[in-house]
């Protein structure tokens, strides 16, 4: 190649490259044009990842626009527990003067999940450890106040998304932190309701904002601890149990536990009713946490914990009280507006009166069991087929909460409707039964 030539090829190269920096030529790669200066947005494959030498591989782009990108992370970045082999992702980055590094990554989320721009998830163990470091956020469940009062993550503060003036409450925050919303269970749209108004104030924004994956649920599932509140406990309607030996809940307890040593818990379970709200202590942290992976091994997922324990609760300046110990477990709940016992339901079902509507996801529905005679409809899809149910015939909602929003959505669209607690509801070996 001549001299002329191979200058002539520079010039083009050169050229090309400025075009595109400058967002003139626009490229089918995951590379866009970035939303601020210096900023450039990747979206690709997990390709390597090296702890060692801090680096993520990425292949961007198909057939021959396919490119691979050799990217920097270090402690700051965001959303690394989203780096896996295989899993696309999109990653925001700085570009690196280092010609070996193509950029250093800000934040990494998913980019199989539906998020809009400025809001990104946070895995459950995640969220755990800048809890732990002390890092500045504020934790925020957009459940209604009653859910999150009998079973929350420690340190998050109530905000019902579905509650009076949510925006104000978002307002008086402090927004100088990282934002983590969470609600229910994975299919849940409170807390991105809630992201979505916090991205609206654009005169007073958040560091960031994160929603937790699979929200409360996912939680659970990591076997992390849950705490219901002070307020709630005191109130009594609950089955509240003391772990310690009979011995120390003679000399001073909670008002209203249960004696339940945590060696007899197991055999104990079976006396709990399943629409019970229960809650634990004892006197230490390891213990209440094993009591609550049993429980909610055993059907009772919104098990929670005295926060603190017997010692955190006396710290707060709560009563306590002592005397002959208490054994039985008397509780009984009564039906909330707009719920039906499992009683009343099968009988209904026995002579084959109104509509069942089984409201969980189909990943639900194919891990857990099907109900006999329901209709499978997802809380996501319900105003959607609103048209396809007839007004004429009693609706019946499987179950728990979004049994119970589900009813309200119908009763204000002018069905009849009803809803089933989530406890009365028996999965094993493919087959959900209600009793």
């Amino acid at each position: 190649m001549s001299k002329k030539s191979y200058h002539h090829l520079f010039f083009l190269a050169m050229l090309a490259i400025l075009l595109f920096l400058s967002g003139c030529v626009h490229k089918q790669t995951a590379q866009q044009q970035p939303a601020k200066p210096g900023i450039i947005t990747l979206q690709g494959t997990i390709l390597h990842k090296s702890s060692r030498l801090q680096t993520i591989v990425l292949a961007s782009g198909h057939d021959k626009n396919a490119a691979e990108h050799t990217i920097s992370f270090d402690f700051r970045t965001r959303g690394m527990e989203h780096v896996a082999r295989g899993r696309q992702v999109i990653i925001t980055c700085k570009p690196l003067k280092n010609k070996e590094l193509f950029c250093k990554a800000l934040t990494i989320v998913p980019a199989d999940d539906d998020y809009p721009e400025n809001i990104a998830p946070i895995a459950a163990l995640a969220l755990k450890k800048k809890i732990d470091a002390h890092r500045d956020l504020t934790l925020i469940d957009t459940r209604p106040v009653a859910a999150f009062q009998a079973c929350h993550i420690p340190g998050a503060l109530s905000l019902a998304a579905c509650g009076p003036n949510p925006g104000a409450g978002l307002r008086q925050l402090d927004h100088g932190t990282t934002l983590v919303l969470y609600c229910g269970w994975p299919g849940c749209s409170h807390s991105m309701a809630m992201a979505k108004r916090a991205l609206a104030d654009r005169d007073n924004p958040f560091e960031e904002i994160r929603i937790l994956e699979k929200g409360l649920d996912g939680w659970i599932d990591a076997d992390l601890i849950t705490v219901a509140s002070d307020r709630f406990i005191l109130a009594g309607n609950l089955v509240l149990i003391d772990l310690r030996p009979a011995r120390k809940n003679t000399v001073q307890r909670i008002p209203g536990s249960v004696s339940i040593p945590l060696t007899m818990l197991a055999q104990r379970i079976p006396d709990i009713p399943g629409d019970a709200p229960v809650v634990v202590y004892g006197d230490s942290l390891q213990e209440s946490l094993t009591a609550l992976k049993l429980l909610r091994k055993n059907g009772f997922p919104r098990a929670a914990m005295v926060a603190g324990d017997l010692h955190g609760w006396k710290k707060r300046h709560n009563p306590v009280t002592s005397g002959p110990v208490t054994t039985a477990i008397l509780w009984q709940r009564p039906l909330r507006p707009g719920e039906i016992s499992a009683a009343t339901l099968t009988k209904k079902l026995q002579q084959r009166a109104g509509i069942v509507l089984d409201l969980r996801t189909d990943q639900e529905r194919q891990r857990m069991g099907t109900v006999r005679g329901s209709i499978a409809l997802p809380l996501n899809q319900l105003y959607k087929e609103l048209d396809s149910l007839d007004k004429s015939k009693d609706i019946y909602c499987l179950s728990g909460p979004r049994g119970a929003l589900a009813s309200e959505i119908l009763n204000a669209k002018g069905f009849r409707a009803w809803y089933l607690a989530s406890s009365a509801l028996h999965c094993q070996s493919g087959v959900c039964e209600i009793r």
